[in-house]
C-alpha cells in the first residue's frame, strides 16, 4: 500500500468536514431569487443543503479510504 493512495480520500473527508462545519461560507445552494424573497427560509435551506453535502463528502471519503486500506 502506498501513502499516495490515502491522500485523495483524506482530502475529500477534510472538504466534507469544512463544508459541514461552515455551511454559510460555501457558495449558495439556494437561488438568488429565493434568497431575496424569503431570506430566513433560504438561509435555513442553504445551511441544510450545505451540511448534507458535507455529510455526503465525509461518507464518500471514508468509504474511499476504507477501499484504499483493504488489500
Amino acid at each position: 500500500m502506498r501513502l499516495a493512495a490515502l491522500v485523495p480520500p483524506l482530502i475529500v473527508v477534510a472538504g466534507g468536514i469544512y463544508t459541514y462545519s461552515r455551511p454559510m461560507k460555501m457558495r449558495s445552494f439556494v437561488s438568488a431569487q429565493a434568497w431575496e424573497e424569503k431570506p430566513q427560509t433560504a438561509k435555513r435551506r442553504h445551511r441544510e443543503r450545505a451540511q448534507n453535502w458535507g455529510l455526503g463528502l465525509i461518507a464518500f471519503g471514508l468509504f474511499w479510504l476504507l477501499a484504499a486500506l483493504v488489500p
